[in-house]
């Protein structure tokens, strides 16, 4: 099978134009006669009239009408099949009409809020928006007309999207996310990268750079190419993955793997090769009772059961931290004692102030135990597996657990670090070399030459919490917690842990792939490589279906029937703050996928209807020079047809139509009523005294927030990674 020649585009940011002369001049240097499909990476801005334009996150003073309108009206043919996902700059109501993907004008297609398609013999999977924590688990509440803060949180990832990309079972060629999957700089030349763009090693540092959720789908997908845009650089990574497991019930509950780390090698290290007489005699194992292997199970599960212990504190005391952050009148020079006891250990004490900032700390009793999930010996440390906790279910250690563990806490803290230096470890990357005293090379092209990287945590099978969210509830803490003895006792934020549904699919065994080929482009104009081309040798099923040329683009089967099980679930318009149907567990998704998949199978498939359509109508008025870019007057919402024939297609109900009658209501209504600025601490201040671009004291409006002033609350202040056109 010949390999499919695309062309990736970073941020199109409006000028098609000059990205289709690109990819002619490349691939006339490259010897091609054409590319089969160009695709682009977000911020895309498919503004059909300057009315789309006040639906667009930008300055006024940035806004120009670009290229794309020419295409919308036909006054243009897009020369290439093109395909992109949505970004933090986007014409959001247009794109709105289009959630389950469809076509903005002849041979340009958008992804949706996510999806997977396939091109002949690749299937590409696609997330739009870029990664807010606050608004993560959010509904889809933003509809026309919108008030000042819908227009900035539009464009943000959601849960439940995520939600269904994570219930894939079956192999993915190409992933696309608008922002970087969290991490991945450190997978490629991040001394190059951190010198080449201001800002970008502090908010790797403090966690703040790429997107949690575009990682989770990149862990569970691994497809063969990610390709994101958003930050205008070019940068490659290679991306590593774990084994396939052995098989099993794809039903069944099975934790992602720990390795065990050798600390003088600082790489992992088989888990036949434990030293448990290391841990035999410890004082600690004298709590359980069994044998000597017994015992051993007893402090593994010890170690885990303490860590997600320390996790539910902290998720709770950062709860309690955003209710009094509303409450200003707090003192700020109150210090708080606080004092702790797991285990048996040793008590520590120290001092805090009203910040959670740590002022002074006491010396610890005995230094018999440093962390209570690590046993040291010498100059090496061993790493407690955590699935060796999933084999407890017989064990005598559990019904000793609770009376063996006590914790005192006599302050509420906004320290969200764990005490455990493991767990505060764990979704970070160990490297050998520091990225300053990393070599200055030009990162290599995407088809030749990968970037290295040492790495010693297994960054693809990490799903630990990240502690910079600031909404105070952490679904993935249940992954684990779902997994563990049942009488280990109950989360102090939810129900019993016995009773909670986990919301990982484990590793499906058809996803086979061992790393990803990380690329990210620039945009036009700009400094770097904004157009690159790739052949591409599809990994995932064929299914022996015949390959025409020229390649078409087809709904993937699998997609339809995960979008059938979770019609239900998705809203629309509602109010604000109000989050998504909670998770109810992969098992009963995979369950109903099933169910699905036999209904596509016979209504879609067999009936020669896995096409997509070419048939593209226009919606909005097209563009008029005489109506200046910077309208204030919004645009109407239009009920996109292909959306209508989608969902009648599939059998779902169409949430995003609406009577002529009922939007004339809501225009003559108005916006929502904006939530009040003094919580809305990540857009800056117009003061003096804040330390980033434009920062203050209050909560301001500035477009640069930087690191946000001194005194607002609410969203965390937005990192110098976040603001890009």
């Amino acid at each position: 099978m010949a390999p499919v020649r695309i062309a990736v585009e970073g941020c199109g940011h409006g000028s098609l134009n000059d990205i289709y002369e690109t990819v002619d001049r490349k691939a006339t240097e490259k010897g091609w006669g054409s590319v089969d499909i160009v695709i682009i990476g977000g911020d895309f801005q498919a503004l059909r009239n300057a009315n789309d334009a006040t639906c667009l996150s930008v300055p006024d003073k940035f806004k120009q009408i670009g290229d794309f309108h020419e295409y919308y009206s036909g006054a243009r043919t897009a020369p290439y099949l093109t395909l992109f996902i949505g970004g933090n700059h986007e014409a959001s109501n247009h794109l709105s009409e289009l959630y389950y993907g469809g076509w903005v004008a002849p041979k340009i297609f958008f992804m949706g809020a996510a999806n997977i398609m396939r091109l002949g013999p690749l299937r590409i999977s696609g997330m739009s928006g870029i990664w807010k924590g606050y608004d993560y688990r959010k509904a889809h509440y933003e509809r026309l007309p919108y008030n000042r803060d819908d227009v900035s949180s539009i464009y943000h990832i959601r849960e439940l999207d995520v939600r269904k990309l994570l219930q894939v079972r079956t192999q993915v060629d190409i992933g696309l996310s608008h922002d970087w999957p969290k991490g991945v700089e450190k997978l490629g030349d991040y001394g190059t990268l951190f010198r080449k763009k201001s800002g970008f090693k502090a908010d790797s540092d403090s966690g703040k750079l790429g997107s949690v959720a575009a990682r989770e789908a990149l862990n569970h997908l691994r497809p063969a190419y990610w390709l994101s845009a958003h930050l205008h650089v070019r940068f490659t990574a290679k991306v590593p993955h774990n084994p396939p497991r052995a098989k099993s019930n794809p039903l069944s509950p099975r934790s992602p793997p720990v390795d065990v780390v050798d600390a003088k090698k600082d790489s992992p290290v088989s888990r036949s090769n434990l030293n448990t007489s290391t841990l035999a005699g410890h004082q600690l194992l004298g709590t359980a009772i069994g044998d000597e292997h017994t015992r051993i199970k007893a402090w593994n599960a010890f170690g885990a059961t303490a860590r997600r212990a320390e996790k539910e504190r902290h998720d709770q005391e950062m709860f309690m931290q955003m209710i009094r952050a509303r409450q200003p009148q707090v003192p700020r020079n109150i210090t708080f004692h606080e004092t702790s006891k797991i285990g048996g250990g040793p008590v520590q004490t120290c001092i805090r102030g009203a910040d959670g900032e740590k002022i002074e700390s006491a010396p610890v009793d005995d230094e018999q135990i440093k962390d209570h999930d690590k046993v040291s010996e010498g100059n090496s440390a061993v790493d407690i597996p955590l699935e060796e906790v999933l084999t407890q279910q017989g064990s005598s250690f559990v019904e000793t657990t609770e009376s063996v563990r006590t914790t005192k806490l006599t302050k509420t803290t906004t320290d969200v670090k764990m005490t455990d230096e493991v767990a505060d470890n764990m979704d970070k990357i160990s490297i050998s070399t520091s990225p300053s005293s990393a070599p200055s090379v030009k990162s290599p092209p995407a088809e030749k030459a990968l970037p290295k990287a040492d790495i010693s945590l297994n960054w693809s099978d990490d799903r630990t919490p990240d502690t910079w969210w600031n909404d105070g509830v952490d679904d993935r803490v249940c992954a684990v917690e779902t997994e563990l003895p049942a009488s280990l006792g109950q989360s102090s934020l939810s129900k019993p842990v016995s009773n909670r549904p986990a919301p990982y699919l484990p590793a499906p065994e058809k996803i086979q792939n061992l790393a990803t080929q990380f690329l990210t482009l620039d945009k036009p104009h700009n400094h770097d490589d904004f157009v690159e081309l790739l052949e591409i040798e599809p990994i995932s099923e064929q299914g022996g279906a015949a390959i025409e040329s020229p390649l078409r683009l087809q709904y993937d089967k699998e997609w339809l029937a995960i979008l059938r099980a979770f019609a239900d679930e998705l809203e629309f318009g509602g109010p604000p703050n109000v989050p998504v149907p909670p998770h109810k567990g992969y098992e009963f998704y995979q369950q109903r996928i099933i169910e699905e998949e036999e209904w596509v199978e016979e209504n879609i498939v067999k009936a020669g209807l896995l096409d997509v359509p070419t048939d593209f109508v226009l919606t909005a008025p097209i563009y008029d020079p005489g109506v200046s870019i910077n309208t204030q007057e919004q645009p109407k919402e239009y009920t996109n047809p292909q959306t209508s024939a989608f969902c009648k297609l599939i059998g779902i109900e169409n949430k995003f139509d609406m009577s002529e009658e009922e939007r004339q209501a809501r225009m003559a209504a108005g916006p929502r009523v904006e939530a009040p600025r003094h919580f809305q601490g990540n857009r800056g201040g117009r003061g003096g005294r804040g330390r980033g671009a434009r920062g203050g004291r209050g909560p301001g409006r500035g477009a640069y927030s930087g690191r946000a002033g001194r005194g607002s609350s609410g969203p965390p202040a937005q990192s110098t990674t976040d603001i890009a056109w």
